[in-house]
């Protein structure tokens, strides 16, 4: 049997390839809070092949709890599957419109692509960019470090007490 699927703007895709044919796929809940929250049920196959496919890889923050045995691709905030838009700092990243603050930046899907092959090593990717593109990205890189060095250095004040 082939299932395949899609978030509703095509971004994330799938196929599973599950052999052989069932008359039925058994699923269970997941009790960890995350799934609890989105709903989320899981199934195995060992025979099963499962593939994932990114349009845009950027446009994706990815999350994995304690035991790091799933990843999620979600908004920096509050969790919700993407793929958002929205730029903050001070909310760590990438987050989705409701998360998004005031102010908070709406980056070109070009500079949310460098960042993201920058944050995933792809220097392929990185090499040829268009100039306002990656002064884009090397502003929001800017905004991110001083705001994360400056809660670091405020703090500093406690550490030396």
């Amino acid at each position: 049997m082939l299932i395949r699927g899609k978030c509703h703007c095509g971004n994330i895709s799938f196929s599973l390839t599950w052999d052989p044919d069932p008359t039925q796929i058994p699923a269970r809940a997941c009790d960890c809070t995350f799934c609890q929250k989105h709903g989320g049920v899981w199934t195995s196959n060992p025979r099963g092949a499962l593939e994932v496919a990114l349009k845009d890889r950027s446009r994706v923050s990815r999350y994995a709890f304690g035991t790091e045995t799933a990843e999620f691709l979600v908004c920096a905030r509050c969790g919700i599957v993407g793929p958002h838009r929205a730029f903050s700092p001070a909310l760590g990243g990438v987050v989705c419109e409701r998360c998004r603050p005031a102010g908070a930046a709406r980056p070109a899907a070009e500079t949310l692509a460098l960042l993201g092959a920058l944050l995933e090593g792809r220097w392929s990717d990185t090499r040829q960019v268009l100039d306002r593109v990656a002064r884009e990205a090397s502003g929001m890189t800017a905004a991110f470090v001083a705001w994360h060095l400056d809660r670091n250095l405020r703090s500093m004040a406690h550490v030396e007490r």
